[in-house]
């Protein structure tokens, strides 16, 4: 009766340690198509990545080189539809915007520090539209325009206050 009574007990741990030890399969998290079918998406089970942790994979480096040097406060990025690399860089005394291509090599840098047309004293804002480059500068209060395609300014707007 003891040796059945410890068979039945070793019995009984053994199916709670399978049981207990065994893998949850886990489901899929609900996705639209909509979304699924977007280039270079990686969905997570929520279970398996922590919720809080984003992972960043570096492509491209754009950086100083022989040609050009940036430094100061990086303001502001954007890409044109060539994927080229438009990076603001300025600091007290030093403002640019530097070209880049897709692949990191440098092509020019538009305006440059100053307070006449085409430069800036600080740079916070870049839009590309209609093969156009807005650069806004807060400090003089306009909107520097540069043409895309040989890289020219454009014009200088100033910005209203209203009143």
């Amino acid at each position: 009766m003891e040796n059945l009574f410890l068979k039945l007990i070793i019995l009984f741990f053994a199916f709670v340690m399978l049981y207990g030890c065994r893998q949850k399969q886990q489901k899929s998290p609900d996705v639209p198509k909509k979304i699924r079918s977007l280039k270079h998406l990686t969905v997570y089970n929520p279970t398996t990545e922590p919720p809080d942790t984003v992972i960043l994979t570096q492509k491209t480096v754009f950086k100083s080189n022989k040609h050009v040097f940036m430094n100061g406060f990086i303001g502001a990025m954007a890409v044109d539809r060539h994927n080229r690399v438009y990076i603001a860089a300025s600091k007290p005394g030093a403002a640019g915007i530097y070209v880049f291509k897709p692949g990191g090599s440098y092509i020019t840098t538009m305006g440059k520090y100053g307070r006449g047309p085409g430069e800036f004293e600080s740079i916070s804002s870049l839009t590309i539209s209609a093969g156009k480059l807005y650069a806004l500068d807060p400090k003089q209060q306009k909107i520097v325009l540069f043409t895309l395609k040989n890289f020219t300014h454009i014009k200088d707007e100033r910005i209203k206050k209203k009143i």
